[in-house]
């Protein structure tokens, strides 16, 4: 087994022998908070290890959490014979990172793990929290595929230590948004996704029980100055970063203006939310097939005028497979699956614990909208007319439905036909959704990487969706019509 130590973007080979330290420092028979932090992990572990995966990837940043879980993955994966990787991410921000990570970097080596580094250079766009984020989160995905390349497996499963204090401040933060359920749900304990296995075995562990953990263990840990509201990163008007405001002045605020420690309350908030984003975003699924299926009943004529749709025979085949062939199972938290149709076969399912989830998901992308969390949770469905990528939808079958329903089927709709999941806000979906219940002659949308218009009358009207090439984006943006 060889180690695979980066340093910007070159990789250097080296042998490496892991050590048994974690499963020494945690023992047969872990008591206190060792205990917890110990079985919160193991059922992921054992759950990647009955899914196929030979290894997996911790991010570890030295921090107090993400030691925890180190130690923790390690002893549980030795234990089912995983090998477990670290990537510790250098932003470059401060001068004494890049030696700081190579610290972090030898303390996940001693304590047995393949260990890795990356030097990346964030985003110049954006905030500094959203830039850091979006590089681990790039660094982690790529160190995966490459982990995956060489050691083969189903997948390499990331694991990350966000806690239950994490959970609770991500769910002020999308309440300040004025967010609904599918961004409220926060993380996810367990998500699939396109862009790999994300799974956060600490969701229900307190914060102040890990460091109890790693105190017991005499493990050393980073505090990272980003974490508090006079760190030196600040938002564009100079004030403390949005989180660390929350962690040090909002919560314990809250805690005595309510006489009580709010943190479990706002993580059953996100429990009870993604509890409720399921369900809705189960009967939009069902009603997206139906609304495939009255696709049918539109005659020829109504399509001889849009592009490269020509025959109605093809359009009868494909509504045909979509009503008889491609049921799916029923989308609830033990089998929900992220992943394209074609990658995530019924059979390969995870088994989401919820014990502990009170998905994104703070390394996702957040928008405003009620359905954020859709563009993640969909199969690869609709119903393509042309070569072109075209898609309809029946607005009869759908028009009467409530709008939260009515507003995931669109953006699923949208997201079938090329819609950049990322930036699709919710004025975006309400915008496409009045297409079917506000429509006065409006039209075309075009939305990120997308234009929608509506075509027919009455039962035959329908939603037409397609990639939006970049002329039409130019013109629509000189003459002041691209949706906001």
């Amino acid at each position: 087994m060889r180690n695979l130590i980066c340093g910007g973007d070159v990789w250097v080979e080296q042998h490496a022998r892991p050590l048994s330290q974690a499963v020494t420092l945690i023992g047969p028979q872990p008591r206190g908070a060792v205990r917890e932090i110990s079985l919160a992990v193991r059922p992921y572990i054992q759950q990647m290890k009955k899914e196929g995966a030979k290894a997996v990837l911790v991010g570890f940043s030295g921090g107090a959490d993400s030691t925890a879980l180190t130690v923790a993955t390690l002893d549980a994966g030795m234990r089912a014979g995983l090998h477990v990787h670290t990537l510790t991410v250098d932003h470059g921000v401060r001068a004494e990172s890049s030696a700081e990570a190579e610290r972090v970097c030898a303390q996940a080596r001693q304590l047995g793990a393949y260990a890795h580094i990356c030097h990346i250079n964030m985003a110049q766009e954006g905030g500094p929290e959203a830039a850091a984020r979006q590089g681990r989160r790039a660094a982690l995905i790529d160190y995966a595929a490459r982990i995956h390349e060489q050691e083969g497996g189903s997948c390499v499963p990331i694991f990350l230590g966000h806690t239950l204090d994490d959970q609770a401040e991500t769910v002020i933060l999308r309440l300040a948004r004025g967010s609904g359920t599918g961004s409220l749900r926060a993380m996810d304990a367990c998500r699939y996704g396109k862009d790999g296995v994300w799974v956060r075995p600490f969701l229900g562990v307190r914060r102040e029980i890990i460091r109890e953990a790693v105190k017991t263990l005499g493990i050393p840990w980073v505090e990272d100055p980003s974490n508090f509201p006079d760190g030196p990163w600040k938002t564009r008007d100079g004030s403390p970063l949005r989180r660390a405001a929350v962690r040090a002045d909002v919560l314990p605020l809250l805690n005595r203006a309510l006489g009580q420690d709010v943190t479990q309350a706002l993580a059953r908030t996100a429990a009870n939310a993604a509890d409720d984003d399921d369900a809705l975003t189960q009967w939009a699924w069902h009603e997206y097939r139906n609304a495939l299926r009255e696709v049918r009943h539109i005659g020829q004529e109504d399509f001889e005028h849009m592009p490269h749709i020509s025959h109605m025979s093809d359009l009868q085949h494909d509504a045909h497979s979509h009503s008889g062939n491609c049921e799916r199972p029923a989308l609830t938290p033990h089998n929900f699956s992220t992943q394209p149709l074609e990658s995530a076969p019924e059979t390969h399912m995870p088994e989401w614990d919820k014990s502990g989830d009170p998905s994104p998901n703070t390394d996702q992308p957040e928008c405003d909208c009620a359905v954020q969390e859709i563009s993640d949770k969909t199969y690869a469905t609709g119903l393509n007319l042309s070569k072109n990528n075209t898609y309809i939808l029946s607005v009869s079958a759908v028009k009467n439905l409530p709008y939260a329903v009515l507003a995931r089927v669109v953006r699923l709709f949208l997201l079938e036909g090329g819609a950049r999941a990322g930036q699709l806000s919710s004025t975006h979906i309400r915008q496409a959704v009045d297409l079917v219940k506000q429509w006065h002659g409006q039209g075309p949308l075009h939305l990120p990487g997308v234009v929608i218009d509506r075509y027919g009358k009455g039962k035959k009207a329908y939603l037409k969706c397609g990639e939006s090439p970049v002329n039409d984006l130019c013109h629509a943006s000189r003459h002041g019509n691209v949706a906001r």
